[in-house]
């Protein structure tokens, strides 16, 4: 009796293996004929069910099935996160092929499931949907943990989404791996340096700067914690240094002018902006920045002069010849920075109004046209 009733369980357990089988079976046929719904319904079950969750064959056509309700306009409200759903099964059903039966089909699917996985991720940065950008780069690191492309997408949108803390984590990825990108280098520092953490916030520019020695930015981030600590004097003299060691280095005299320039020490801020362009005579932010630092010095001087009385007219009209001048002095710096870079839109704005306050009205009309002919294209 006791045989019979063994017999009896072991063909019960034969036909429950048989029937979650079947479910397989069954959702395959559901999809090829296009019904999502019934082929989605079967495999859930046999996902679910330990007779047949533990076969590789479930889980790859769970991940096709879930791919083809994400493709569908008529289904893909079965299951909003359906693509996720996919990988995840096609990454479980990796794991139980042992044998490797279904590397190529795994390896296929896998690879339309994350092209579209990484496109959606990209649209919803765009759109601004950062969290949710987010989370689709992130199944795809989990299975590309060194693809720096998804590590590079991952920072920037963690970065625009204000989360600081797995910013912090893929920042240090990319600096770790040495990413070539120096923006990466300045967003991990200036994290650090908004969490008032000057010492970390040098120690990755001074990386950054080991891998591009000659980058502007880098070398200015830097200049400007030393100014902000008070550091006048470690800032200029550092620079100094750098520029005696390198003087046919055109970003090194330009970072020195810009130091000089916040410190408002005009004669030496000039000194090293015209440097900066003896070595590289077409260097555009030289010659904008020379210009500006003029032109921002005689608005300054125009500001001064119309607090002089209204019956002191000798006197202003002394201060309005001083500030012609110096905006005169701007001209031919801003003209060649718009002749080296004609759609930069600061450059003409800047020209524009310069030749308004030297009286040149046919001038500063002609560049407003072309600033508005700029910003209509771009729009």
């Amino acid at each position: 009796m006791r045989q019979i009733i063994l017999f009896a369980l072991f063909l019960s357990a034969t036909s429950t293996v048989v029937a979650q089988k079947n479910k397989v079976q069954s959702a395959i046929i559901f999809q090829k004929y296009g019904e999502l719904d019934k082929a989605k319904e079967a495999i859930d079950a046999a996902a679910e069910n330990p007779a047949s969750n533990t076969m590789a064959k479930t889980w790859l056509y769970r991940g096709s099935i879930y791919y083809d309700i994400y493709n569908s306009e008529k289904f893909n409200n079965l299951a909003p996160d359906a693509l996720k759903v996919a990988i995840e099964s096609l990454t479980k059903c990796k794991e139980l092929d042992t044998k490797n039966d279904y590397e190529n089909e795994i390896r296929e699917k896998q690879g339309k499931a994350f092209a579209l996985l990484y496109n959606r991720g990209v649209e919803l940065f765009q759109k601004k949907e950062y969290v949710k950008a987010v989370s689709n780069f992130e199944l795809i690191h989990a299975a590309f943990p060194k693809d720096t492309n998804t590590i590079y997408n991952l920072a920037l949108a963690t970065e625009k989404g204000n989360m600081k803390e797995k910013s912090y984590v893929y920042l240090n990825k990319l600096v770790d791996m040495q990413f070539k990108n120096p923006a990466i280098f300045q967003m991990l520092s200036s994290n650090y340096k908004s969490d008032k953490d000057t010492v970390q916030a040098l120690a990755i520019l001074e990386k950054g700067r080991t891998l591009f020695p000659d980058n502007v930015s880098l070398i200015i981030d830097e200049l400007n914690i030393y100014l902000s600590q008070g550091k006048q004097k470690e800032a200029i003299t550092k620079m100094e240094n750098a520029v005696k060691l390198d003087p046919k280095n055109h970003n090194l005299f330009f970072a020195l002018g810009t130091a000089y320039d916040n410190l408002k020490n005009t004669a030496k801020a000039e000194e090293n902006y015209r440097q900066a362009i003896t070595v590289k005579p077409d260097y555009f932010d030289a010659y904008y920045n020379l210009g500006a630092m003029y032109f921002n010095d005689a608005a300054n001087m125009a500001n001064e002069a119309n607090k002089i009385p209204v019956n002191e007219t000798k006197k202003f009209e002394e201060a309005k010849k001083k500030f012609t001048d110096r905006f005169k002095q701007a001209q031919p710096f801003l003209e060649k920075a718009h002749e080296l870079s004609p759609k930069d839109q600061n450059t003409l704005f800047s020209l524009k109004q310069l030749y308004a306050k030297i009286g040149n009205i046919e001038k500063s009309s002609e560049v407003n046209k072309k600033l508005q002919e700029l910003k209509n294209s771009s729009n």
